[in-house]
């Protein structure tokens, strides 16, 4: 009798149990292994992207603005807000609504969340300065010349402030004696007192009645003031930075002499969007810049031959400026009887850093990679559950805008892809005027999946290059060949993906209260603030941020003087007891044996100036569900943020002051 032996429907099943048990657990490494590729991957693509905007920023260094600072607004006066470090990412409201946006206490609508958290807390650009661009047709009509700028960290908040102003004028230190009897604001003071058109005065500078005494011409003139003033609130003083102060003075009848101009006067206080309760203590002179200002006009007018300080926004979405012809080559009195270039310094809000820019030229190829795939589309779903939208914000009071948004060129196929023509202010439209948005061969094409941008040649002929159409500013439309232009891709990626500009003041001056911004107090030289006597305390904003000391003076043990020059310090909130609470250098890290500043030197500390430029890329994979209760949206948004990444990179880029 054979026997034959064999498996029994039992033992299949043990069998089978024990290779599920084995491969469920090899199967739940592969999520977490995707998921660090994934993480790695994301990583690199950001150091890339802080790499490359570094670079384009050190081409762009001529132009680099004084800081990059933090801003709460009131009455259209941007105030600094001094409680705002660079490290804070946290979103600016008291709760967040169903449709995403913040409300401060009272209810009131703050703006969207992803404006007003992350990257986008720190957004509003201080003195951008650029020389006068020489004159350049926009369009077909007369009206269309000017000297032509593109902002460099566009887009730009249509509805936030945008100021331009030129050089500083020279404060003078002598001031006549009875000047300061005459009556200010609105008088004018007589033709005994006159200054030249590059120069002012202050009366009073270490009271609350500081006047500022401004020079007066044939036609009406503003002026930009920035500041930091000592306010009384209730029974505290606080210190207030403001950076967007615009004063308007009438014209004179009285003619000048010998390049004089009479004097107009302007109380401080009434300037400062100060509410009831508050009032001027002081200001710090050391801080107050004054400069004449641009007048924005409509971009349907002619500029003025007569006026050099005109402008106009021929995009307020794109940051698209044009100025007045006769402002290129013009040059303006200084101290000392030298004249200087004429300089255009513009303060305003990046609209978002989520927003990236990629600079390039097309040379041969009818292809482009953006550096990072995976672009947003409009129809999906962002972060937060909503769709994702344009790209491009619009101006609520159009009234001195030409072109608003730029629809007729972008359509739906590139709603979160806009490109930019450099040298135009232009848009290169996306499709054939006329042809479908269903059209199958656009003119610019991109796959939002590589982030691969393709140009089709308009006429199909390879001799006269990839001709493409430019939608002009004023609304025409040119055919331009497209190989070799400066252009400038505008997309939006997956995962909020910021790229972001951080860097401390071009330069800094000494304070002996607690630092505004663009100012230093040295420890221990303020018996009330106190702090630790061999540290220079910053600002919040300035934290991890590089700084080169000129020159310092300091007592080493066994009472020897010690000197540090040229000195490169990273500010940080240092160990140990701080009682100032703002981040610091400290002389011992490079001399251990350091005491104390030396109080007894002219100049303890001086020549502070920002050292570097970082650019830090913010980004974050998570999620979260907005639901009709504001309060637990917040702690949602709290928790999201709470998964933001970063990635930094620093770099040397010595910045001088370019005007005065």
């Amino acid at each position: 009798m054979n026997r034959r032996t064999g498996t029994t429907l039992i033992e299949v099943l043990v069998v089978i149990v024990i290779f599920l048990v084995g491969i469920l657990a090899v199967v739940q490494i592969f999520p977490k292994g995707f998921k660090i590729l994934l993480q790695s991957r994301n990583a690199s693509v950001a150091t890339s992207l802080s790499r490359d905007e570094a670079e384009r920023l050190k081409a762009l260094s001529e132009n680099l603005p004084g800081m990059i600072l933090p801003v709460i607004y009131r009455d259209g006066v941007a105030m600094v807000d001094s409680s705002r470090s660079s490290s804070d990412l946290g979103p600016e409201g008291a709760s967040l609504d169903q449709n995403g946006n913040l409300l401060d206490v009272d209810g009131n609508v703050v703006g969207p969340w992803s404006l007003y958290s992350g990257a986008n807390a720190i957004r509003r650009v201080v003195g951008e300065t650029h020389q006068i661009p020489s004159t350049r047709m926009t369009g077909l009509a007369a009206n269309t010349a000017g000297g032509l700028l593109v902002l460099d960290f566009g887009p730009t908040d249509p509805n936030a402030p945008l100021n331009v102003y030129a050089n500083d004028l020279a404060l003078q230190p002598v001031l006549p004696a009875d000047l300061t009897l005459r009556t200010l604001e609105p008088g004018v003071f007589d033709t005994s007192y006159l200054t030249g058109d590059g120069e002012f005065f202050v009366s009073n500078p270490n009271l609350n009645s500081v006047a500022l005494l401004l020079p007066m011409g044939a036609t009406a003139r503003t002026f930009h003031l920035s500041l930091s003033a000592n306010i009384a609130v209730s029974s505290k003083t606080t210190k207030r930075d403001y950076v967007d102060i615009s004063v308007a003075i009438p014209a004179t009848t009285v003619g000048s002499v010998s390049g004089t101009y009479p004097l107009y006067g302007v109380t401080l206080a009434n300037v400062l969007a100060l509410v009831s309760g508050e009032s001027l203590q002081t200001i710090e002179l050391g801080t107050l810049r004054v400069g004449r200002q641009f007048n924005r006009i409509a971009t349907t007018a002619l500029f003025d031959s007569a006026d050099a300080f005109q402008f106009k926004v021929l995009n307020p979405s794109l940051g698209v400026l044009q100025f007045n012809p006769a402002a290129h080559g013009l040059t303006l009195p200084s101290t000392g009887g030298v004249r200087e270039a004429l300089r255009a310094r513009i303060n305003y809000d990046v609209y978002d850093w989520r927003i990236l820019r990629d600079d390039f030229r097309l040379v041969d190829e009818n292809q482009h990679q953006l550096p990072i795939p995976s672009l947003k589309v409009a129809s999906t779903t962002g972060a937060d559950g909503l769709l994702n939208g344009n790209i491009l914000p619009l101006e609520s009071t159009p009234t001195l805008s030409g072109l608003l948004d730029t629809s007729l060129a972008n359509e739906a196929r590139a709603d979160n892809f806009v490109l930019v023509d450099l040298d135009t202010g232009g848009v290169y439209m996306e499709r054939l005027p006329g042809d479908p948005d269903t059209s199958p061969s656009p003119l610019i094409q991109v796959d939002k999946s590589l982030g691969l941008i393709t140009f089709r040649d308009a006429d199909g002929t390879a001799s006269n290059g990839i001709q493409q159409k430019i939608l002009l500013p004023d609304g025409t439309v040119r055919d331009v060949d497209i190989r070799g232009r400066a252009v400038r891709a505008l997309y939006r990626a997956k995962n909020e993906v910021a790229v972001q500009v951080l860097m401390a003041a071009s330069r800094y001056t000494l304070s002996l209260t607690r630092p505004g911004v663009g100012q230093y107090y040295i420890g221990g030289s303020n018996a009330g603030l106190g702090g630790t006597p061999t540290r220079i305390y910053f600002p919040a904003v300035d934290a991890g941020r590089k700084v080169s000391v000129g020159e310092a003076n300091y007592v080493q043990t066994g009472n020897r003087l010690g000197q540090v020059i040229g000195q490169d310090f990273v500010v940080s909130y240092q160990p140990g007891v701080n009682p100032v609470g703002l981040p610091s250098i400290d002389l011992r890290d490079v001399d251990v044996n350091a005491q104390s500043f030396d109080f007894s030197s002219a100049v303890p500390a001086s020549g502070i100036k920002g050292a570097s430029v970082a650019v830090r890329v913010v980004w974050n994979p998570e999620t979260f569900k907005l639901t009709g209760n504001a309060s637990n949206n917040l702690q949602a948004l709290n928790a999201y943020g709470r998964s933001y990444r970063r990635s930094t990179t620093e770099t040397f880029i010595q910045r001088g002051e370019v005007s005065r």
